[in-house]
């Protein structure tokens, strides 16, 4: 059975590639990047992730936008490597994931 390959990206604070804030994956054709457009449109629309959304509100708030970078690209196992990741870099870093901070809550959509 054919699988798409799946893209794992961060996103990190601006100018700051090293401080990562969120982790994610997706299959869609340009990886990170048209994510990134997906979660400020949910953002501006005040649905799903409430610290994801607040934290680039808060940056587009700011003329600013976060550091998107493609981290990896698997053919199998996206989601179990993107809670592997997000679970490893949870220890370092404060990340918006809602399943990295148990205290996160995800928006209902209305």
């Amino acid at each position: 059975m054919y699988e798409k390959k799946t893209t794992i990206y961060a996103l990190a604070e601006p100018g700051k590639p090293e401080q990562i804030r969120y982790i994610g994956q997706t299959t869609q054709k340009y990886g990170g990047q048209r994510r990134y457009s997906q979660h400020t449109y949910c953002a501006r629309k005040n649905v799903k992730n409430y610290a994801l959304a607040a934290w680039l509100l808060s940056l587009i708030k700011e003329g600013k936008k976060p550091n998107v970078q493609d981290l990896m690209v698997v053919e199998t196992g996206g989601v179990k490597i993107e809670q592997q990741l997000i679970k490893k870099f949870s220890e370092i870093f404060d990340l918006l994931n809602v399943n990295a901070n148990p205290t996160r809550t995800r928006k209902k959509r209305k």
